[in-house]
């Protein structure tokens, strides 16, 4: 199974986050607020012959634009393997197809996310 690959201490897209990662590139959905035939006749010279419609949580019919993104790409096809993986770099956050960091993009393969910052939640003296 592909993951797309991604280490929380790195603020720099392009540096590998891990040696088993390979460049590759990944399909992301940006939400849209009409139906694909709606935006074609508003903006026929945009490509949305390639977004797919979906019907919203609120029932409305909307589609979703395809757009590519170079990645870190990392394949891992069991459980032993993931195993391996989390022994060799330590927290691991596993993010379902779908869940991105970009709020309003959309991945089609899950990500993995090698979890090495540690993170102090500060607390106020009120909560004391």
């Amino acid at each position: 199974m592909k993951f797309t690959c991604l280490r929380k201490s790195f603020d720099d897209a392009e540096k590998k986050p891990c040696e088993e990662a390979v460049k590759g590139t990944v399909t992301k959905y940006l939400p849209r607020s009409l139906p694909k035939e709606e935006l074609i006749k508003k903006y026929p010279y945009e490509d949305y012959a390639r977004c797919i419609d979906f019907i919203g949580d609120d029932g409305i019919k909307r589609c979703k634009s395809p757009v590519t993104n170079d990645c870190y790409l990392i394949e891992i096809n069991s459980l032993e393997q993931l195993m391996n993986f989390i022994n060799k770099y330590g927290k691991v956050l596993i993010k379902p197809v779908g869940c991105t960091d970009d709020c309003e993009l959309e991945s089609d393969l899950p990500a993995i996310e090698i979890f090495d910052v540690d993170y102090e939640v500060e607390r106020s003296e009120d909560e004391d």
